[in-house]
């Protein structure tokens, strides 16, 4: 299914790529699509929003987990962590689990799970390409914040995107021109 859907694509258009790793559930994107992704010409999109926002957007998501049948299915995914983050950050977590104190739950696996994961991902990503593709990687770097008022409207997105889309397109332009003179 995803040879498909990449397949699909018009590469015309800009593609976004979410990147988180180079692992989708259990499928391993192969490595030299995983590489050429993170040194795309578009440059690399980053978006900063408050912890409040992102805990209150997960929990919405995730409500499923706030239900008695939910809280047992996460307390036996939590377990799961236990190797990677060790077992007192379990038993933190299986205990905001058991007192059903979610926000705090979802702020502690945000600062101290995810956000870790996500920033040894990150600095994994841009070892594996070349000193010279780092160098021109960190100035296609850009960092969006959002919901500076503890809230996202739906035009800050909309504005946010417009300009992360734009921002792409002429990254590739220039990119497209360099090499053409060079």
């Amino acid at each position: 299914k995803l040879f498909t859907q990449l397949w699909s694509m018009d590469t015309e258009r800009v593609i976004f790529v979410e990147s988180e790793s180079a692992r989708i559930g259990r499928l391993q994107i192969p490595r030299a699509l995983h590489r050429k992704c993170i040194a795309a010409d578009a440059g690399i999109f980053e978006l900063s929003v408050p912890l409040s926002i992102r805990v209150k957007h997960l929990r919405k998501v995730y409500s499923v987990f706030e239900t008695p049948a939910g809280s047992i299915d996460l307390k036996h995914r939590l377990q799961r962590l236990a190797p990677r983050r060790g077992k007192d950050a379990v038993q933190r977590w299986t205990s905001l689990v058991d007192r059903a104190m979610w926000s705090e739950l979802v702020a502690d696996l945000l600062e101290n799970h995810y956000d870790a994961a996500y920033e040894d991902a990150t600095r994994r990503d841009l070892r594996s390409i070349s000193s010279s593709s780092e160098h021109q990687l960190s100035q296609r770097h850009y960092t969006i914040n959002l919901g500076a008022d503890d809230d996202i409207s739906d035009e800050e997105l909309e504005v946010a995107a417009s300009n992360i889309v734009q921002r792409a397109q002429d990254n590739i332009h220039h990119c497209a021109t360099h090499r053409a003179f060079a």
